[in-house]
C-alpha cells in the first residue's frame, strides 16, 4: 500500500484545494464553503515593494491562509478548518509540450500563488485506519495525524506509541513479571513478539527506529512519517484485517492446485 506522496507533500495552487477526504465519514470530499478560502501577506511587503521598485522579487511574497471546508456527503457535511502557509513559485510556461519562450530567448516563466497546509480540525486521515483497529491504537495514529503537518518529529513518535498499543493488543508485556513497576523497553517487547510473528516484529522495529528519532531529533521529515505510515497501513491490515493473509492464502492453494480455484462449470 503506497501513500500518494506528491498528495500530501506538494504544495496546491490558488483555487486548487486538494482533494482532501472527510475524517467524519471517510467518504465525502473537503470542499471550501462558498469563498471561505481566504489568505493575506506576511511581513511588510507593500514596503519592500516600495523599496525596491520594479527590481523587487515576488518570490519573497509569503502568505498565511484559512479555510472552512465542508464534506460533500449529503449525509455527513462535517465541517471541517485549515489554515497554513504560502509563497510565490516561478515555473516555466509549457505550451502544447514546448517551452515558451520571452523576447530574449530564455524560458518564459509564471508566478503562482501556493500553499501547505499545517492544521485540520478535526485532523484528516493519511491513511484508512481498519475499523477492527482497537481504539487505543486508533487513537495513537489520529494523534499522530494531527501533528503530521506541523510537527513531523512529533508525529513519528505518536506512531511509536502506536506501536507500543499493537504489542499490548498482542498480549505482549509492558512491565516485567518480577517488577511490576518496572516498564519493559519496546525494543524487548518486540523481541518478545518475534518469537511468534518475526515478520511484524521486523515492521514494529522499522517503526521504533523512525519514532526513536522523532524522540531525539528534529531531523524527521514529512518523507519518514510517510514511510512509517506506510509501513504501519500493512501491518495494521495483517495483524487487524487479514487481507494480505487471505490473499497469500489463495497463492499457496493456487500453486498446489497448479490452476484456479474456481473454474468454469
Amino acid at each position: 500500500m503506497t501513500i500518494n506522496r506528491d498528495f500530501w507533500l506538494l504544495p496546491f495552487p490558488k483555487g486548487k484545494v486538494p482533494n482532501w477526504t472527510c475524517p467524519r465519514c471517510g467518504r465525502g470530499i473537503l470542499r471550501p464553503i462558498d469563498n471561505g478560502f481566504l489568505f493575506a501577506e506576511t511581513g511588510d511587503i507593500h514596503s519592500e515593494i516600495a523599496r525596491h521598485g520594479e527590481y523587487f522579487d515576488y518570490c519573497a511574497y509569503t502568505f498565511h491562509y484559512s479555510v472552512l471546508l465542508k464534506c460533500n456527503n449529503p449525509d455527513c457535511e462535517e465541517p471541517v478548518a485549515s489554515g497554513g502557509y504560502g509563497y510565490v513559485d516561478e515555473d516555466v510556461i509549457v505550451i502544447d509540450g514546448r517551452l515558451k519562450m520571452d523576447e530574449m530567448g530564455s524560458p518564459d516563466t509564471k508566478l503562482t500563488e501556493v500553499f501547505l497546509p499545517v492544521f485540520f480540525y478535526p485532523p484528516i486521515d493519511i491513511f484508512k485506519i481498519p475499523s477492527k483497529c482497537p481504539e487505543a491504537v486508533t487513537q495513537e495514529i489520529r494523534s499522530s495525524f494531527k501533528l503530521f503537518f506541523s510537527d513531523p518529529p512529533a508525529a513519528a513518535n505518536y506512531v511509536r506509541k502506536a506501536a507500543e498499543e499493537i504489542l499490548t493488543t498482542k498480549n505482549i508485556n509492558r512491565f516485567s513479571a518480577k517488577n511490576k513497576r518496572a516498564k519493559i523497553s519496546l525494543h524487548d517487547r518486540i523481541v518478545e513478539f518475534q518469537k511468534s510473528d518475526p515478520e511484524s516484529a521486523q515492521r514494529l522495529l522499522a517503526i521504533k527506529w523512525l519514532g526513536n528519532e522523532g524522540s531525539h531529533s528534529n531531523a524527521v521529515t514529512k518523507n519518514d512519517v510517510l514511510d512509517a505510515y506506510e509501513i504501519l497501513e500493512i501491518l495494521l491490515d495483517i495483524l487487524y484485517v487479514g487481507y494480505h493473509k487471505a490473499v497469500e492464502r489463495k497463492v499457496i492453494q493456487i500453486n498446489k492446485r497448479k490452476k484456479p480455484l474456481h473454474p468454469s462449470t
